[in-house]
């Protein structure tokens, strides 16, 4: 082990460049998809709980709905929710395994003043299956957030949002192609 820099260079720049830019996309793309999944869970509660009290004041409500819980447990309270399928939390459970691996592996493809050229495309390989799990799991949660903001379907808005993702990530322009 050593510094995670040193005065050597990448021995590929332009990939190393290129592959830390993507994870670091992917990254964003983990954290939204985290954000979104609390979203959703704390509408689900407030309707819930407003369901159940209905004279209840909103304070009430908002301590009812604020306890915070980790992304598998999120997960696990939306299982419960009836309109989420058995094939919903399979995409999600696919979805938090991405998004950790890219919390805790998606931006080290190794030091980078040591790595070659095959690790980093590897790497790469690998990045590109976990965006794969993470924008359909981000697809599906988006979509509920969008009918619970809009209240309407989500129809064919943003059907794409997978190819999009991968597009924005790995695209002609990122040097990962």
């Amino acid at each position: 082990m050593s510094w995670p820099l040193a005065l050597i260079g990448p021995q590929d720049p332009t990939l190393t460049d290129a592959a830390l830019l993507a994870a670091g996309k992917a990254l964003y793309l983990s954290n939204c998809f985290e954000a979104s999944c609390h979203y959703v869970l704390r509408a689900y509660r407030l309707l819930s709980y407003n369901d159940a009290h209905r004279v209840a004041d909103w304070s009430d409500a908002m301590v009812a709905i604020s306890k915070k819980s980790f992304l598998n447990g999120a997960i696990e309270e939306l299982a419960t929710f009836p309109v989420v399928s058995a094939e919903d939390i399979v995409i999600l459970q696919k979805a938090r395994a991405a998004r950790n691996y890219l919390a805790h592996e998606g931006a080290f493809p190794g030091f980078i003043w040591c790595a070659k050229t095959h690790h980093i495309e590897r790497h790469l390989e690998a990045l590109r299956t976990t965006v794969t799990d993470l924008s359909m799991g981000n697809h599906l949660v988006s979509g509920w957030c969008y009918e619970f903001d809009e209240k309407r379907p989500v129809g064919s808005v943003m059907a794409q949002f997978p190819a999009l993702a991968e597009r924005w990530i790995f695209g002609a322009d990122s040097g990962c192609t």
